[in-house]
C-alpha cells in the first residue's frame, strides 16, 4: 500500500487469476501482506478467459506464454531472499536470446537446473554458447 500511495495511486494490482488458486503459489502470501489487489481473480477470470478477451480486444499478448513468479524457482520451504531471486532472474535473462518457448532456471543451493523444451536442448548445448553459459552461471555462484 505504501508503494501505491507514494505513486499517487489507490492500490497496486497484479495479474493473478482464479487458475492460480489451484496451485501452491508462495507469492500469494506476499500479495495479502502487501495488500495488492488481484482484479482478474476477483472478477472470476481464468487464464483461458483472459486469453479469449485479449484476443477479442486484439492485444498482442493474447497468446503470450505464462510467466510464473520467480519464487517458484526456489524449493518449497527454503528461505526466499532477494539474492536468490536476483540470481535466478539473471540466469534466465542470460538464456532469453535463445527464444525458448518454455524456460525455467530452478535454484537448488549452488546448483541450477535448467528446464527447456526437448527441441531447445540443442540450442543450449551448442558451442560456444555452452561454454559461455557455464562460465556465466559460475560467476553467478551456480
Amino acid at each position: 500500500m505504501a508503494l501505491a500511495k507514494s505513486e499517487g495511486c489507490a492500490y497496486v494490482a497484479d495479474g493473478s487469476n482464479v487458475d492460480d488458486d489451484k496451485d501452491y503459489r508462495p507469492g500469494m502470501r506476499a500479495l495479502l501482506e502487501l495488500q495488492i489487489v488481484s482484479p482478474l481473480r476477483l472478477a472470476g477470470l481464468t487464464k483461458s478467459d483472459i486469453r479469449q478477451l485479449s484476443k477479442i480486444r486484439q492485444l498482442p499478448t493474447w497468446q503470450k506464454e505464462s510467466a510464473a513468479c520467480l519464487a517458484s524457482r526456489i524449493p518449497y520451504g527454503e528461505e526466499l531472499t532477494i539474492e536468490k531471486l536476483t540470481r535466478v532472474e539473471k540466469a534466465e535473462a542470460y538464456l532469453m536470446p535463445l527464444q525458448c518457448k518454455h524456460l525455467r532456471v530452478r535454484s537448488h543451493g549452488d546448483i541450477a537446473r535448467i528446464e527447456l523444451g526437448s527441441e531447445e536442448l540443442t540450442k543450449i548445448m551448442a558451442e560456444p554458447f555452452k561454454t559461455q553459459l557455464i562460465a556465466y552461471f559460475k560467476k553467478l555462484g551456480l
